[in-house]
């Protein structure tokens, strides 16, 4: 056997635990909201909105993520969707294993926060803990309710698509082995 082959096996080895360590997972939280009972035009109204990140953002350790990168927002609340253009996820919690434990999300053109005049737009706010809004041409903010929310991870590739890489890999050195002899 020639010294070359274990060189090889080492690296195409080695190549598959860093190409596996640095994979980004995409992360969704999908959440749950209910109208406020005292607004008589959306208190019956529920609506389910997503938040996409990868897990490339969750800090060692745990910790909070302020004004977090994410691939996507989608809510829909009284008439109006909210994407990344016009919604902002202030902060993600995570515990020290990683676990999404606390979230913000805020729908407020231009502003961090709720407004409460008739004259300024839809907004609201929606954590982990409350759900609060304002539509437009009504005064004040009502305080609905987030009935539930949960993070699922995303598929990542499965070891036998990593183990096939590493056997194509093998086989390459193989094969420019056999040319050079």
């Amino acid at each position: 056997m020639s010294r070359s082959l274990p060189f090889a096996l080492a690296l195409a080895v080695s190549s598959l635990l860093i190409a596996a360590s640095a994979y980004a997972i995409p992360i969704s939280l999908t959440f749950f909201v209910k109208g406020d009972a005292a607004d008589a035009v959306h208190g019956s109204d529920t609506a389910t909105g997503t938040i996409t990140f990868d897990s490339s953002i969750i800090p060692a350790g745990g910790g909070f993520v302020n004004n977090p990168a994410t691939s996507g927002i989608n809510f829909t609340w009284a008439g109006t969707t909210w994407t990344n253009a016009n919604a902002t996820v202030t902060f993600l919690e995570f515990d020290a294993s990683g676990t999404l434990t606390g979230w913000r999300l805020d729908g407020n053109p231009g502003n961090y926060g709720i407004v409460a005049n008739a004259s300024d737009p839809d907004d609201f706010t929606a954590s982990s803990v409350l759900f609060d809004y304002h539509d437009h041409g009504t005064q004040g903010v009502y305080q609905g309710s987030v009935t539930s929310w949960s993070a699922s991870t995303g598929s990542a590739p499965e070891p036998a698509s990593w183990m096939l890489f590493g056997v194509g890999l093998l086989g390459i050195v193989a094969a420019g082995r056999r040319r050079r002899a």
